[in-house]
């Protein structure tokens, strides 16, 4: 009897179905929503200048996610990098926008970044830079020197941002440009991402207010035959950025 219900019991676990766990669709998840502003559907911007993009999410998320901007291949040569590589949307924070800087580094022509991540369906942002003139009361109250040392196969590049306005910058960010065979290894006191051959360095929470005057040291680590960052130097982009 014992050995006829242990037969039983184990037909009995083979004839019960089996439990698939599905993972989510990519539909249920919550969208990265671009706001080009009035009701564009592209970034549009004079060469060297930039523009402004707000991103946020269709739904709440489960838990904390972090968006990813990306740049993609650009057999064109257009350059255009945004101010922030990564933003952070909780449950709480989702529909907030975020606003995004998008900065034309070289050339005029069309690029497509990404924003998208694990737990939300990316999306493409269209930017184009045209060859209109800079407007002319653009604030460039915010500029950045660049000192550079030097090694076999290494660099280290000093950046010192400062405010040279009479009103308060509220954050800023600086391009540098960088030969083709430079790759940046680490950043310190802001965030470094590179773009081809165009290093954004983001100033972090404690150092991203200027007051009339004052200036903020950043810099980058990088690897390369070349000894020195290629011509045109660092750009600062300052913000509030008035038009």
């Amino acid at each position: 009897m014992f050995r006829l219900r242990r037969a039983l019991a184990a037909l009995a676990v083979l004839a019960a179905p089996l439990v698939t766990v599905t993972p989510a669709a990519a539909d249920d998840l919550p969208a990265v929503v671009v706001d080009y502003g009035n009701d564009a559907t592209y970034a549009n911007m004079p060469g060297s200048g930039s523009t402004t993009v707000d991103l946020a999410l269709s739904a709440p998320p489960a838990a904390p996610v972090t968006v990813t901007i990306d740049l993609l291949p650009n057999p064109k040569g257009t350059l255009i990098v945004p101010s922030r590589h990564t933003l952070i949307f909780t449950p709480t924070t989702w529909s907030t926008p975020q606003q995004v800087r998008l900065i034309s580094v070289r050339d005029f022509g069309w690029v497509d970044l990404t924003a998208g991540g694990p737990g939300v369906t990316g999306a493409t942002l269209g930017a184009y830079s045209n060859t209109g003139p800079l407007p002319p009361n653009l604030n460039h109250a915010c500029t950045a020197k660049t000192t550079t040392t030097a090694w076999p196969g290494g660099f280290n590049t000093g950046v010192t941002v400062t405010n040279t306005g009479s009103t308060p910058i509220t954050d800023w960010t600086v391009v540098q440009v960088v030969n083709a065979d430079e790759k940046v290894s680490r950043a310190w006191n802001a965030e470094g991402t590179q773009y081809l051959n165009a290093v954004v360095l983001s100033p972090r929470a404690w150092n991203r207010a200027l007051a009339p005057g004052t200036s903020a040291a950043i810099g980058f680590q990088g690897t390369g035959t070349t000894t020195q960052p290629a011509a045109g130097g660092a750009k600062c982009v300052p913000e509030p950025y008035l038009l």
